[in-house]
């Protein structure tokens, strides 16, 4: 797994979210931004993978991304962004595996169809997610759920809510990944 390979086999989900360009419009990732603000050199925090649900085509809206720019700190400025950025043309089914920390955007969907994708940003196992999946997921059934698909959620990554939980015996805790 690609997230493994740079992340650790103890990385996390971070955020899971979907990514629709409406017919004729823009929708927020339209702009030149991260998807990860802490900039630690030479250290990848977080990454990410669009997951392309639609074709994705310069006529309805595929990414921009300015290739080995993970390491800015700055924006760069729009001209520079729309001189040296390459576009993310490619089929639905693909994936797009990105360092978190690259400078990226939306383009713009000119056509009278949806586009969709489903974007997945991992991060490493002491980091917090974005939500709560665990919490988010306590009413639910969970019978099925494998170990992996659990550490992959969070659940092995609990924060203890309180001194009780703080003391459990260590094979009842709620945060029992291993460092690495």
């Amino acid at each position: 797994m690609p997230f493994e390979a740079v992340l650790g086999e103890g990385c996390i989900v971070y955020a899971y979210t979907s990514s629709s360009m409406p017919p004729g419009k823009q929708n927020y990732s339209s702009r030149i931004h991260v998807d990860c603000p802490r900039l630690i050199p030479g250290y990848v925090t977080n990454m990410g993978a669009t997951i392309l649900l639609s074709d994705f085509t310069e006529e309805n809206g595929a990414t921009y991304f300015l290739s080995k720019s993970h390491e800015r700190l700055e924006a760069p400025s729009e001209k520079e962004f729309f001189t040296r950025s390459e576009r993310l043309v490619a089929s639905k089914g693909s994936i797009f595996f990105f360092n978190a920390r690259i400078w990226h955007m939306g383009g713009s969907n000119t056509t009278a169809q949806w586009r969709h994708a489903l974007t997945i940003n991992m991060c490493r196992s002491y980091m917090r997610q974005r939500i709560d999946i665990p919490r988010a997921m306590s009413h639910m059934n969970l019978d099925g759920l494998s170990p992996k698909a659990a550490q992959k959620l969070g659940f092995d990554v609990q924060i203890p809510t309180s001194m009780e939980e703080y003391y459990q015996p260590p094979q009842k805790r709620k945060f029992r990944q291993r460092v690495e």
